[in-house]
């Protein structure tokens, strides 16, 4: 299982001070107030339609909890916070569509925009949306690593899975019990890549500045393994600076390099995907492997790989289209 502080204290040595990781948290918003988020959001953008324009705040709780379970699994990050569901736990693929395009402008963009490295999205639906499918793909192609919610439908259905963790491109997150095994709240299918803790998880609650509370569900997972993804681009800035980092900063090469953490990297099934995650599997063994590990992936990295340089991976978007209605949900219980 998961020992999140054991592994940043193993790999602390190699990782401080820590290069910069950026997370967006694609959600209900955030109480930009709870001691939890001091120096932590670097940007806030609202696309919901007639709810606090150009604010983000959180009345419904579910972002503000995600948004603080990626900062108890890794400290270090920063945060850009798109809110796409209203405060009823409700929303349009249409306004993650248009957050997606927000991320990937350049730096012309807007004062308070800020580029991020993960998108990390707790919140799904049944029905499938063609332009909100085209963002998350240019996302993807601008190397950004998007992680999401599987949904908590359990076995209602035979396809159970929402998008977008639906989609073969985004990283499709499960919910497991302390003991590894998969919640009982947790789909099936083919599309589960791998299982984090979802199950009375201590989050931030929106109720006030210094309040907390449990939550369970695929959400609560999500956030874990978008965590976890900025450990691996930060570690591998560090050991192998601006090319190790472009190669890390990509989700199917995440995905591989998560695999090296699962439980079951040489098996797939549609209850656990890999299994669940556990960083020692891959940090425990040093920079070194570390470094075999990504090479095994894409290829033998240049020489510059042994510096230790900043890497600036962003790109350019192409215009959005726009996008039939279609309504999602948290994915929290």
């Amino acid at each position: 299982m998961l020992s999140l502080s054991e592994t940043l204290d193993k790999i602390s040595p190699h990782t401080r001070p820590h290069p910069s990781v950026t997370v967006a948290i694609l959600d209900t918003g955030i109480l930009a107030c709870h001691g939890e988020f001091k120096d932590k959001i670097v940007a806030m953008k609202n696309f919901v339609p007639n709810e606090a324009v150009d604010l983000c705040y959180d009345s419904n709780g579910h972002g503000t909890s995600c948004a603080g379970i990626v900062l108890r699994t890794t400290p270090f990050v920063r945060l850009v916070v798109c809110k796409v569901v209203s405060c009823r736990g409700t929303g349009q693929l249409k306004w993650a569509a248009d957050a997606i395009d927000w991320l990937l402008k350049d730096e012309t963009g807007p004062k308070n925009y800020c580029p991020v490295d993960i998108i990390s999205m707790s919140f799904g639906c049944i029905s499938f949306d063609s332009d909100f499918r085209r963002a998350v793909s240019e996302a993807v192609a601008c190397g950004k690593v998007v992680v999401a919610a599987a949904s908590n439908d359990g076995r209602k259905r035979l396809t159970n899975i929402a998008f977008p963790a639906r989609f073969g491109d985004v990283i499709c997150v499960g919910s497991c019990n302390n003991l590894g095994q998969p919640s009982s709240f947790t789909p099936t299918g083919r599309e589960i890549d791998f299982l984090a803790p979802g199950e009375d998880i201590q989050a931030p609650s929106s109720a006030g500045f210094d309040q907390f509370r449990n939550m369970s569900g695929t959400s609560e997972a999500t956030p874990t393994v978008a965590g976890i993804a900025a450990m691996v681009i930060s570690y591998a800035e560090t050991i192998g600076g601006q090319e190790m980092r472009s190669a890390v900063s990509h989700t199917a090469v995440m995905r591989e390099i998560l695999r090296k953490m699962a439980s079951m990297p040489g098996h797939h099934d549609e209850h656990m995907g890999y299994g669940n995650l556990d960083p020692m599997r891959l940090f425990k063994y040093g920079p070194d492997h570390f470094r075999q590990v990504v090479e095994e992936i894409v290829g033998p990295l240049p020489a510059e790989a042994q510096s230790q340089q900043p890497v600036n991976t962003r790109k350019r978007k192409r215009r959005a289209s726009d996008s039939e209605v279609q309504e999602m949900k948290a994915c929290s219980h």
